[in-house]
This record gives C-alpha cells, sequence and structure tokens, in this order.
C-alpha cells in the first residue's frame, strides 16, 4: 500500500491543486467565464434587439404602404373632385356664353330690323322723290313740245 510520504505527498499535492484551482478560478478563470456569460448574453440580446427592430421595421413599411395608399386614395378623390367641379364651371361659362350669344343675336336681329325698316322707308321716299322727278322732267319736256 502506500506510504505515509506518498499520502502525505498525494495530500499536498490535493491542497495545492485546490488552492490553485480556487485562486485561479476566482481571480482568473470566473472574470473570464463572467466575461463569456456577458457577451454570450449580449450577443443574445442584440439577437433578439435584431428581432424586434425587423419587426418594428416591418410594421413601419407596412404603415408606409397604409399611407401611400391612403394618400393615392385621397388624391385620386381630390382629383375627381377639382375635375368635377371644372366641369361644373365649364358648363356655366358655357351657358353664360351661349345665353350672351343669344342676347347679342337678339340684339342684331332688331337693329338688322330697324336698318331695314329706315331703309325701306328712306327707298319709298327717294322713290317718290326720283318719281317726282321724272314726272316733272316729262311734263316739262311734253309742255316744251307742245308751246313750240
Amino acid at each position: 500500500m502506500l506510504t505515509t510520504s506518498a499520502l502525505i505527498h498525494i495530500g499536498a499535492s490535493a491542497a495545492l491543486f485546490l488552492l490553485v484551482w480556487n485562486v485561479l478560478g476566482r481571480g482568473l478563470l470566473k472574470p473570464f467565464f463572467d466575461l463569456v456569460i456577458e457577451r454570450e448574453a449580449k450577443t443574445t440580446g442584440s439577437e433578439t434587439l435584431a428581432g424586434h427592430k425587423r419587426e418594428e421595421l416591418r410594421a413601419l413599411e407596412a404603415n408606409v404602404r397604409t399611407a401611400q395608399q391612403e394618400a393615392r386614395l385621397h388624391g385620386l378623390a381630390r382629383r375627381d373632385e377639382l375635375v368635377s367641379h371644372a366641369k361644373v364651371q365649364a358648363q356655366g361659362t358655357r351657358e353664360s356664353a351661349v345665353e350672351s350669344a343669344q342676347r347679342e343675336l337678339a340684339k342684331a336681329k332688331a337693329e338688322l330690323a330697324q336698318l331695314r325698316a329706315r331703309s325701306e322707308t328712306e327707298i319709298e321716299a327717294e322713290v317718290e322723290r326720283i318719281s317726282a322727278q321724272i314726272i316733272q322732267r316729262v311734263l316739262v319736256k311734253s309742255a316744251e313740245r307742245t308751246i313750240h
């Protein structure tokens, strides 16, 4: 079996090993393991945070798409409203122009009727004057022929 000196040597080696293990474990390995655990937590936390950020990005993209669709629909509705308003204005302008043209046409017709009536009156007066001159000349020439 083992001798006493071998047992002392084994006991001393075991005690020395436990002492070195304890010192190294607390002084060197514990901070190292803590650092490894902390980095793992940060990595896992970063991955989790990145996953949350991706989800937030997807939600924001969906919100942006929805807002774009709403803006597009609003723009189309506004365009339709403006086109409708422009058509109403154009119709009003057209009706106003037609009414104005009809008034001008009626005014021109009335003026033409007055000019025609005045012309007919003037023509009749001129015809009577010319007829009177012709009759007078004929009578004067007849009188000249009979007197000679």
